[in-house]
């Protein structure tokens, strides 16, 4: 709890950015000053001002209302993103500490591979495999190619760490509790 009540201004600061990104988010849909999507060429490329706070873009859209709603969509991908990652992570921890020997190394290796696999090498093998160019040939695959690169090293091991931790103590509680499973 002394975490939250930290005296750091760093710690505060972070935690006041975190809040005020999570409500422009929640709430961001009901108070949008423009429509994201709306085109307005006679306003476009202007400067920023009373009406557009951060000005328009080469097709007049207001930069302030698309940054709001962009928020929403991309908060919302990280926190579905990271429940799928925690989830993952226990259930493959968790199921390697309890059946253990084998299955426990055999696990652990590969979360060893995962964190150890280089991403330049990863983007290689998924241009190779998906392909270059705008052509339709994979065309619905990108997406899902370019988020496991982007992915990749931004957050070293994914569902790994979850998984090492949750193995671990799945393990070490399965040892005095073998009697009443």
């Amino acid at each position: 709890m002394n975490f939250f009540l930290s005296s750091r201004w760093s710690v505060r600061l972070a935690l006041i950015i975190i809040a005020l990104l999570a409500l422009i988010a929640l709430t961001s849909q009901w108070w949008l000053p423009y429509d994201p999507q709306a085109i307005d060429l006679p306003s476009r490329l202007l400067s920023p001002d009373a009406q557009h706070w951060l000005g328009t873009d080469h097709l007049g859209r207001d930069i302030f209302s698309r940054l709001m709603a962009a928020t929403r969509v991309s908060l919302g991908s990280v926190m579905a993103c990271l429940l799928l990652v925690l989830t993952l992570g226990l259930v493959i921890g968790g199921s390697a500490g309890l059946i253990g020997g084998r299955v426990d190394q055999a696990t652990m290796r590969v979360a060893d591979m995962f964190m150890t696999f280089p991403t330049s090498i990863l983007s290689f093998f998924m241009v190779g495999v998906l392909g270059t160019g705008p052509d339709q040939r994979n065309y619905r695959h990108r997406p899902v190619a370019l988020g496991v690169v982007c992915t990749h090293g931004a957050q070293p091991g994914d569902f790994t760490a979850p998984a090492r931790v949750c193995a671990g103590i799945t393990a070490f509680w399965r040892r005095p509790c073998a009697g009443v499973c």
